[in-house]
């Protein structure tokens, strides 16, 4: 009976996972030979039978383990790799249980074994510098914003899907859905032998008579000129005489004698009084905008809140400027208007004055008689027209020949009236103290 161990089995089961040969060849033993009673005997067998002490075993997995040093592929991450980031935890078990099984197959343990959290940081340092280094190498050109074409390769656009705003409506975009749906639509109009399309319908006019002709278009040279056609055209219009057709005669005594018919009908068919039917009529339509039809003004509005600002006030021509801005030609300018006020003033008085004259009875063009013109000052005096002056004011008017006489003479009257008033005063008080009147402000005291 053989003796196996635990360090044997797993040998042969790792060369058989592998694919390898063994080194031994078991071309002489028969594997199909019957068993002996011993081998039968499956009670009779123990643990120590199959399998080597503890002690023993350690030994040999020390030897192993520094003869077989664990062979593990490490995976570099790359930095574009996001597939780290998605990863569950069922899958980081199965990676987990994988790595421990390749260990044992290629006939070794590793010497540090590292906790779950040691793992999960070491997981988190990895996605961090895989972030750090998509971060800090190279954008691709569709990230940097405004790209220009030599800043990007060649036909690179088509192989990107860019979104961009249209302003203009875009055609519907034709998918496999659409058209499959298209193609139902059409074999089911074959099954059904349905080719007739939807006929359009249209409104019936409620008044049969055509509001307008319509246009009769001749292929037939006209032999009138085109200038009589616009003449005649202009004439309809001025008269305003719409040419309708006239109905026929037969026509109007045929609808004369229905309505007629109609009505006695209705007398004999219903127990109640049945008025007669409305006939149609005449309207008048005009093609006019609402605004003229409408008034556009206020009821209520007064004629001077409708009038424009230039009405009101004359618009300044030219730029508006100050008195500081004006040049030599717009003084000039201003003072050619000013003149020609004036001018156009004195020629109103003058021709007011002429209208007096010709109402006192006076002849155009020459003076009134000295006669005549005491008549009109007498009227004018009775009416309270006019102010006659006294002898004293007349010669209180002086002509003055200068400034300097004009400030002299009125410095003068001031003066002359001032001495009025302290004189009065002086004659008030004497004549209170005559009397034995006492001031006030003595009693106060």
């Amino acid at each position: 009976m053989m003796n196996f161990s635990i360090c044997v089995s797993e040998w042969v089961a790792d060369n058989d996972i592998l694919g390898e040969e063994l080194e031994g060849n078991f071309d002489d033993i028969d594997f199909m030979e019957d068993l002996t009673d011993e081998e039968e005997d499956a009670g009779a067998a123990m643990y120590n039978t199959f399998f080597d002490s503890i002690d023993k075993k350690k030994n040999r997995n020390k030897k192993t383990n520094e003869e077989n040093k664990p062979q593990i592929e490490h995976v570099n991450v790359k930095p574009g790799d996001k597939e780290i980031k998605d990863e569950d935890s069922k899958e980081e078990s199965d990676d987990e249980d994988i790595e421990e099984g390749v260990t044992k197959l290629l006939g070794g343990n590793k010497k540090e074994t590292k906790s779950s959290f040691e793992r999960e940081q070491e997981k988190e340092r990895r996605i961090i510098e895989s972030l750090e280094e998509e971060q800090m190498s190279e954008k691709p050109w569709f990230l940097k914003g405004e790209v220009q074409n030599q800043d990007r390769p060649e036909n690179s656009t088509l192989e990107e899907h860019l979104e961009y705003d249209i302003a203009a409506k875009q055609k519907p975009v034709i998918t496999e859905d659409t058209t499959t749906l298209v193609e139902k639509l059409i074999l089911n109009r074959i099954r059904t032998q349905a080719f007739d399309d939807v006929e359009r319908k249209v409104k019936p006019e409620a008044n049969p008579f055509e509001y307008k002709k319509k246009l009769l278009l001749d292929q037939e040279k006209s032999k009138k000129s085109l200038a009589e056609i616009y003449e005649e055209e202009y004439i309809k219009k001025q008269k305003e005489e719409a040419e309708d057709e006239e109905e026929p005669k037969e026509h109007t005594d045929i609808k004369a004698m229905m309505d007629s018919l109609f009505t006695k009908l209705d007398a004999l068919a219903n127990y109640h009084y049945m008025p007669k039917h409305r006939k149609a009529e005449v309207k008048i339509v005009s093609n006019l905008p609402a605004v003229t039809m409408e008034e556009s003004s206020l009821a209520t509005a007064t004629d001077a809140s409708l009038l424009a600002p230039q009405e009101v006030l004359a618009p300044v021509r030219g730029e508006l400027r100050s008195a500081g801005e004006r040049t030599t030609t717009d003084k000039k300018r201003e003072r050619r208007n000013k003149k020609a006020k004036q001018k156009a003033k004195a020629r109103e008085e003058e021709r007011k004055l002429a209208e007096k004259l010709k109402k006192a009875g006076g002849i155009e063009g020459k003076k009134l008689d000295v006669k005549t013109s005491a008549k009109v000052v007498q009227k004018a005096v009775k009416a309270g027209q006019v102010k006659m002056l006294s002898d004293n004011q007349l010669n209180k008017q002086v002509k003055y020949k200068s400034s300097q006489s004009f400030f002299k003479q009125l410095q003068d009257d001031v003066s002359s009236q001032i001495n009025k008033k302290k004189t009065q005063g002086i004659e008030k008080k004497k004549t209170k103290k005559e009397k034995g009147e006492t001031s006030v402000s003595k009693i106060m005291l």
